[in-house]
């Protein structure tokens, strides 16, 4: 609880610990691409994007959508008047109730407005081509418009048709929100091809995530690929559903060697990083052996769906379309050695593919049957290629097509073409030419012969995307819905998202269907469906399903989770508000902290002339404070739950400390609180004359708190104080001139407490006179003085009333 500095007296000095700035430290092998969240390609930026944008909804711990920015949605039924009058099917409008507790990191406020401009920005008519990044969803996006500050609908169409469309994935936008101040004066070609991404105000990047990027980003990327991240005070989460990040600061530092990673990782430079297989098994076995201590390890299943795969380019074109006829590819799927691949160069880090939905996306993954997957036989391979016209005619090994081929009858190839085709591979992704060498060798097997060409990732991604290549070694991630991928392999991708050209009419009936079935199990099926006919037709061989292989210091941080049974948690997770990133704790070996605040009114030499009342502030940074705890004097311990007042006077001690929720106690602190609210007393005053010009007057002084700290006495008014150093008994004066006179005292004590008396007395020559402090003692004196005389007198009268002895008068005497 805070009190106004101005009425804040510390009693004593307090020591003060400053808590050290808790960090989280990533380790990568794959730098961020661009910072531009419309352009990026590769997984590094989408995890990047997380940390510093929103969308709508994200992503929970089971791959399953959670509110972000929308705090709620629905379908809008068909009753609501608005569709009643456009006739919109039902599930084509879907509502969202967004937070009112946003801001962008900018300080301006988050509206239904950045919505709708973030929509509209990439599902309009012009603009829909250019901004491609969220086309999956965005084709199905008419508009968005505002309903209120905090309401917003998006409609949803049948891009070709112009019609309204049920969409099942209203529920799952996970596409960033972006500023629309900082945007609204720019084109979409200027935001989709060459916005920075960033800007010249500070923070460079304006967004409403749990990060915030430091001025120096854009500068530090350019540089090494390194960035730092600050938590974002401002972050919506807390008050919306809880979620708050328990450091200070995150920093993704980018390296080309992966041994310099682990090694870094080990050293306790990393908190956490993603190995590349070969260092992440030494590791283990390093772990299992006990020469690494304090690091825990986990391989498993991407959540990004990620998988590898060889892509058959679907376009009639290219070196040899004879890749076209189905045989051929089904062929080549009999004869790829998956189990191999997956032990040798994957290194037992994967799991053999099969569908466009990996198995970690338990639900939407369609596990194919025994009777359903192609089984590795070669010779099977080979006599489908001989049954299918394809014979090796001059016996060099490599089969050529007849005039019985599919290839040759539809004329995609010439009689007599080899089956040669060119076999594209990024030199990026190590390890794949090893595996491509490897189907080579299988493919040679059944008379298919590959030339591998080797590129660089930006040259295989402009040849994949003309449309003109043969077979290329490539991958695919994807979001958790389902919609991502079987709009990828949809004919409404061609020249955006599809990467093979594929279609296929009964898959095209599937996928629309998929689009709006509203009902989940429903929608499964047409899903499952899909996948059945993309693997049949093999478009795709889908080699493996790599796993991530993270490790992570468990002296560091705490509250990993497990990923296995949480996918959602594992810093692959791109799609906003990582929940893995909220239950992060700094692992605390350190106490907390405990200042105090004093409030009353201050005195002299740090003593409080009134009652105090004692603030306990108590910080942990890192876990959190559990209980703070005060004592006064030797009384007994008391858990401090608010400000407490102290009104006994003296000198007081106080005892606190407080103890975290990891349970570090910090160091008892003794502190001593000084109040005298009371005045000091002039206790007795007097004046004694000795006659002959002699005398002196004395007083006496009490003070049971602070203690007297000086009086001064001044006679018959006078101007003139005298300061006298005894501060209890003080015996002074000269004799003044006879008549009467009055003493004038004052009194301090340390605390700065005043007090005054005075007392006047006649003095008249040889007498000795004793006067009191007030006027009672002056009545007690005269009083004790008159009964002495009454008694003299009384004992003259009784002497003369009893006769002598005997009876007898004597006479007087002369």
């Amino acid at each position: 609880m805070a009190v106004p500095s101005s009425v804040i007296s510390l009693a004593e000095p307090v020591a003060i610990q400053s808590p050290s700035e808790s960090v989280l430290r990533i380790g990568t092998l794959q730098v961020v691409d661009t910072l531009n969240p419309f352009i990026g390609i590769n997984d590094a930026s989408y995890m990047f994007y997380s940390m510093v944008y929103d969308g709508l909804q994200s992503i929970g711990n089971d791959l399953g959508p959670v509110p972000d920015l929308a705090t709620s949605w629905w379908i809008v039924p068909e009753t609501d008047p608005e569709l009643v009058a456009s006739g919109e099917l039902f599930g084509s409008v879907w509502e969202y109730n967004l937070t009112t507790h946003a801001n962008w990191s900018d300080g301006t406020p988050f509206t239904a407005d950045d919505v709708v401009f973030t929509i509209n920005l990439q599902c309009s008519v012009g603009n829909y081509s250019t901004m491609w990044t969220y086309q999956p969803y965005t084709y199905f996006m008419s508009y968005a418009e505002k309903v209120s500050d905090h309401q917003v609908r998006i409609h949803f169409f049948d891009r070709l048709s112009g019609e309204p469309k049920p969409v099942a994935f209203g529920n799952s936008l996970t596409m960033p929100i972006v500023p629309k101040h900082k945007l609204e004066s720019m084109t979409a070609a200027e935001i989709g091809f060459n916005w920075s991404g960033t800007f010249t105000t500070n923070p460079p990047i304006v967004g409403t995530g749990p990060f915030i990027p430091t001025m120096s980003l854009r500068q530090d990327w350019l540089r090494d690929g390194n960035m730092t991240l600050i938590r974002n005070p401002d972050y919506h989460g807390l008050l919306d559903y809880g979620t708050s990040i328990h450091f200070d600061k995150l920093v993704l530092r980018y390296y080309l060697d992966p041994i310099a990673l682990r090694n870094d990782l080990v050293n306790g430079e990393l908190d956490t990083a993603q190995l590349s297989p070969e260092t992440y098994l030494a590791l283990k076995d390093d772990i299992s052996t006990g020469n690494i201590s304090s690091v825990e390890t986990y391989d498993g299943l991407k959540c990004t769906n990620y998988w590898t795969d060889i892509g058959f380019s679907m376009n009639v074109a290219g070196p040899n379309p004879a890749r076209l006829d189905p045989f051929v590819r089904w062929a080549m799927a009999m004869a790829t050695d998956k189990a191999t691949i997956v032990d040798n160069y994957y290194l037992g880090l994967a799991e053999a593919g099969s569908t466009l939905i990996s198995p970690v996306n338990s639900f939407w993954h369609l596990q194919l049957s025994a009777d359903e997957q192609f089984e590795f036989n070669l010779t099977a391979a080979a006599t489908i290629l001989e049954l299918s016209g394809y014979v090796d005619v001059n016996a060099n090994g490599i089969r050529e097509c007849t005039n019985e081929s599919l290839a040759y009858l539809e004329g995609w190839v010439p009689e007599n073409t080899p089956l040669t085709f060119e076999f594209i591979v990024s030199q990026e992704r190590s390890g794949e030419l090893s595996i491509a060498q490897f189907l080579k060798s299988l493919y040679a097997l059944i008379g298919i012969d590959l030339q591998i060409y080797v590129v660089d990732e930006a040259t295989l991604a402009t040849i994949v995307y003309s449309y003109n290549y043969d077979m290329v070694l490539w991958y695919w991630s994807s979001d958790p819905d389902p919609n991502y991928i079987l709009f990828a392999e949809s004919k409404v991708a061609w020249n955006c998202w599809s990467d093979n050209m594929y279609t296929d009419p009964y898959y095209e009936e599937n996928y629309t269907n998929s689009v709006s079935a509203l009902d989940k199990a429903e929608r499964k099926t047409f899903v499952d469906n899909c996948q059945l006919i993309n693997y049949v037709d093999s478009p795709y061989i889908v080699l493996a399903y790599p796993y991530q292989t993270y490790a992570w210091r468990t002296d560091t941080f705490s509250g990993w989770g497990d990923w296995a049974a949480n996918p959602g948690r594992s810093l692959d997770a791109e799609w906003g508000a990582n929940p893995l990133l909220f239950d992060l704790m700094p692992i605390d070996d350190q106490p907390p902290v405990t200042s105090i605040d004093v409030l009353g009114t201050s005195g002299e030499g740090g003593w409080y002339i009134s009652p105090v009342t004692v603030y306990l502030n108590a910080t942990d940074d890192i876990s959190g404070v559990n209980h703070t705890y005060y004592k006064l004097g030797s009384g007994s311990w008391q858990e401090y739950t608010a400000p407490f007042s102290m009104s006994s006077n003296g000198n007081q001690t106080l005892e606190y400390y407080s103890v975290d929720v990891s349970g570090n106690e910090e160091q008892h602190w003794t502190t001593y609180i000084h109040i005298d609210t009371r005045v000091p007393e002039v206790v007795s005053m007097s004046v004694i004359s000795e006659g002959n010009g002699t005398a002196h007057w004395n007083y006496t002084l009490k003070d049971n708190s602070s203690g007297i700290f000086r009086s001064q006495y001044s006679l018959d008014n006078g101007t003139s104080w005298v300061t006298v150093n005894d501060l209890t008994n003080v015996t002074t004066g000269s004799w003044p001139e006879l008549g009467t006179h009055t003493i004038m005292i004052r009194v301090w004590d340390n605390a700065g407490n005043y007090a005054e008396d005075s007392m006047t007395f006649t003095l008249s020559e040889n007498e000795t006179i004793i006067f009191g402090l007030t006027l009672l003692g002056v009545i007690a004196i005269l009083a004790a003085v008159v009964v002495v005389l009454l008694l003299v007198a009384f004992m003259l009268m009784r002497k003369k009333a009893v006769p002598p002895a005997g009876g007898e008068t004597e006479p007087p005497a002369p």
